[in-house]
């Protein structure tokens, strides 16, 4: 009080001065999120989770995706390793929150690492395969990758192939297209990795790989030639030749094939192998004529081996 017996503040001054304060503290004290936050980096996740329980419903309701979050970072730090009962029950709540929360990033965060330990990846593809195409792209792209992994870890190269290729729908690039067949042949479905290359031109040996797998044999043999025709004024390459000899004769199209390893061998008189393939494909097509000539050939660069000499 003043000499005159007056308050040296006035209330609304005292007022102010304790506002102040309040909110100078307010700013200073972490709020629940930030603490919970905290708390998890320390490793301190039995207090965390009583911090949690403790939050009101509003408190919740204000960040409720990031609290979500939190409650499934726990489970996954808190899960064993080798546990796979504690593993699928984390990734089915982890799966169930990312498809209520319409698929928060934050909430995203916390599933995909559990991806590597899942026990059974084709039940927890399951989980989440209807809900999969409506998640964002990114999002799309990682888990496909992650799960595509972890089924070929587990040794299930259909589920890795079916994966991949809901997440790259045709028509697929070049590189996807080869990348599905790969993964449709290692589950030794060569149907699969036939129809997964598409329309596509360019992957032409792995094409004729897999008719041949699928014993179209016919077929290759017409991409083999179409190969060799693109450049009508050049000879097939070596691989090319043997390649066409040995489809021709499956295929049971041996004077096709032949006339296209002549035009090999007419570019490299010197290559044995081919002369002795050329030989051969006249044989089994009964051109005798046509055969005499690759057959003194090879007896002449074979040195006279006792074959060679046999089949003259």
């Amino acid at each position: 009080m003043s000499a005159a017996g007056k308050p040296l503040f006035a209330p609304w001054h005292v007022a102010l001065v304790l506002a102040a304060a309040a909110a100078g503290v307010w700013l200073i004290l972490p709020d629940d999120a930030q603490l919970l936050d905290g708390l998890v980096r320390d490793g301190s996740y039995v207090e965390a989770r009583r911090v949690l329980g403790k939050l009101s419903p509003a408190a919740r309701a204000r960040r409720a995706a990031h609290y979500r979050a939190l409650e499934l970072r726990l489970t996954r730090l808190e899960t064993r390793p080798r546990d796979p009962l504690a593993f699928d029950a984390a990734w089915r709540a982890a799966a169930t929150a990312w498809r209520e929360t319409a698929f928060d990033g934050e909430v995203f965060l916390e599933l995909a690492p559990l991806v590597p330990a899942l026990p059974d990846p084709v039940a927890a593809w399951n989980l989440i395969a209807p809900d999969f195409s409506r998640a964002p792209e990114k999002q799309r792209a990682r888990l496909a990758a992650d799960f595509v992994r972890a089924a070929l870890a587990a040794n299930q190269p259909a589920t890795a192939a079916a994966i991949f290729s809901l997440a790259h729908p045709a028509p697929r690039a070049t590189a996807d297209a080869l990348e599905l067949a790969r993964l449709w042949q290692l589950a030794g479905r060569a149907p699969e990795a036939l129809a997964a290359l598409g329309d596509d031109p360019a992957p032409a040996a792995r094409r004729v790989e897999l008719l041949r797998a699928t014993n179209r044999n016919r077929d290759a043999l017409a991409l083999l030639a179409a190969l060799a025709d693109a450049a009508p004024d050049r000879a097939p390459d070596a691989a090319l030749a043997e390649q066409i000899a040995a489809t021709g004769l499956a295929a049971g199209q041996a004077a096709e094939a032949a006339a296209l390893v002549a035009r090999y061998v007419e570019k490299n008189p010197a290559d044995l192998a081919a002369a002795r393939r050329l030989r051969a494909l006249h044989l089994a097509a009964g051109q005798l004529a046509p055969a005499l000539a690759p057959a003194r050939a090879a007896v002449t660069l074979g040195a006279r081996h006792p074959d060679d000499v046999r089949e003259l």
